[in-house]
């Protein structure tokens, strides 16, 4: 091989490393933890959610957090069992959750907060460490890192950090309409809105899937 072709190569594996470094590689995926909170046996009130789980992820980076919450809220979505097979719609969904997230980060990083607070935060993202049978607390605490999914979110993230969108700029809500569709612990809360829903702060995101806006549609701040 030429000087100049193992130059060019070179370049390229660090390019693929700088984008998935943060993200422990193994055989299996990221690492696996077992769910602590059905199994909590301490005294007095339970904690929250979020706060048994950062603990058992005390060694991950800021981006394999990122990934995962991207990968569980994409499940909690329902967005891929609704519209399986749709073009586009995986790579539009975890992008704009990425996006969502990340927003949230750069916003409170002023403050002195980082991205685990923000993943971590309480009642912040409870399709994810909710306590209703929809949430996707073991999705995010094992997540299936051969499955086309979590190799999207970890892309979506890799994207969303070295280009932010402008046109997303104060994007940090999204809202899953479908999520409580198969709940039973948690069926109350069908067909209901948050009261920060504001159609005429919705965005649609730029090459966006057909159905993504019925499943997940994004809001500005």
């Amino acid at each position: 091989m030429r000087s100049s072709s193992k130059r060019t190569a070179a370049r390229a594996f660090a390019f693929s490393l700088a984008v998935f470094a943060a993200i422990p590689a193994s055989a299996s995926g990221p690492k696996c933890v077992a769910d602590p909170v059905p199994g909590w046996s301490g005294s007095g009130k339970r904690p929250e959610p979020e706060n048994l789980v950062s603990p058992l992820l005390r060694d991950a980076g800021d981006d394999e957090l990122v990934a995962r919450l991207v990968y569980a809220e994409s499940l909690a979505s329902r967005c891929l069992d609704l519209y399986s097979g749709e073009a586009g719609l995986m790579d539009a969904l975890t992008e704009g959750i990425a996006r969502t997230i990340l927003n949230h980060v750069r916003r409170v990083a002023p403050k002195g907060k980082d991205a685990r607070s923000v993943v971590f935060g309480v009642r912040q993202y409870r399709s994810t460490f909710g306590t209703c049978d929809c949430a996707k607390r073991r999705e995010f605490l094992c997540p299936d890192g051969a499955s086309p999914l979590w190799k999207a979110s970890v892309s979506a993230v890799g994207r969303a950090k070295a280009a932010p969108d402008a046109a997303l700029r104060g994007v940090e809500h999204y809202f899953f309409p479908r999520h409580y569709d198969e709940s039973v612990n948690c069926r109350r809360w069908k067909g209901v809105s948050p009261d920060w829903l504001d159609p005429k702060r919705e965005v649609r995101m730029p090459k966006a899937a057909p159905s993504l806006e019925k499943c997940s549609p994004f809001y500005r701040l």
